[in-house]
């Protein structure tokens, strides 16, 4: 946790139980204070488009179920106003972060991060942030790759009509209707620990 609240390319902010920002890193700072995609609104993050903003409260409610069951992750695409690319938005549920007395207030891990930032794909991080299968994480990183669904299923040996199954998962599993979105999402990941950083990137 200490890795990536330090992380230069991400942006963390924390939610507690109520979806109330408790704490956010530097990067996640400039953006709010910015209002550029996203803002903090007494207290609650909310997204600056109408349409996003619909999006993202209702990951936040998934991440934090009223009836006290499991919560679920999603991912989304965040407008900007500042017309600069679309960040990639990851809501993370979380049980308990760490010792330190502040993580056990914290719920949900919110983490921002641009996708034009990237290095190498892990499948096993894309596998585990996005919800998705082996099969499917592998499909993504190939979308991400810019293969066409043919070339998907001569790559890994598969038909084209199960390569098509796998992306209609992806597509409802992400909440996403493009191919290119899929990408994106996918794109995003390389930014976080574990994934091959690059060192200090330039402010989102």
């Amino acid at each position: 946790m200490t890795e990536l609240f330090a992380n230069t390319r991400v942006g963390v902010i924390q939610l507690d139980r109520r979806g109330r920002i408790v704490e956010a890193n530097d990067r996640a700072r400039r953006l709010l204070r910015r209002h550029d995609g996203l803002s903090d609104q007494r207290g609650m993050l909310r997204a600056a488009a109408p349409e996003d903003d619909d999006r993202l409260q209702g990951l936040l409610a998934r991440a934090l179920p009223r009836s006290g069951g499991q919560g679920a992750s999603g991912a989304m695409l965040v407008s900007r106003p500042s017309l600069r690319p679309r960040l990639v938005l990851h809501v993370k549920p979380v049980a308990h972060l760490g010792p330190d007395c502040r993580s056990r207030f914290v719920a949900v891990l919110v983490l921002i991060v641009n996708p034009l930032e990237r290095t190498r794909l892990d499948p096993d991080l894309v596998q585990a942030v996005l919800g998705l299968t082996p099969a499917e994480a592998r499909i993504a990183i190939l979308l991400a790759e810019n293969r066409t669904p043919r070339q998907i299923a001569a790559a890994t040996g598969r038909a084209y009509s199960t390569v098509r199954t796998h992306l209609k998962h992806i597509f409802a599993k992400l909440g996403v209707s493009r191919q290119v979105e899929v990408a994106q999402l996918v794109l995003a990941l390389s930014s976080l620990p574990g994934s091959g950083d690059q060192g200090p990137a330039p402010p989102a």
